[in-house]
């Protein structure tokens, strides 16, 4: 992916999570997160898209991190 491209992409994911969400928060507490299959390999790329959805609330994992 291009690196202009990384902020408008989470930004899509984080708007498509909310939705999801949505509904769900007036029942209870709800946390939400974002589990990508695998860390970026361009550097400082993680960093990056970490930021951008903590700044939204959103917690990031990386499934290949957790093998």
């Amino acid at each position: 992916m291009k690196s202009h491209r990384v902020r408008p992409n989470a930004l899509r994911h984080v708007r498509q999570l909310w939705r999801y969400i949505e509904a769900e928060l007036k029942e209870g507490d709800v946390l939400p997160a974002v589990i990508y299959p695998r860390t970026p390999k361009t550097p400082g790329r993680k960093k990056q898209i970490e930021e951008i959805l903590h700044e939204m609330g959103i917690q990031v994992v990386w499934r290949d991190e957790q093998d």
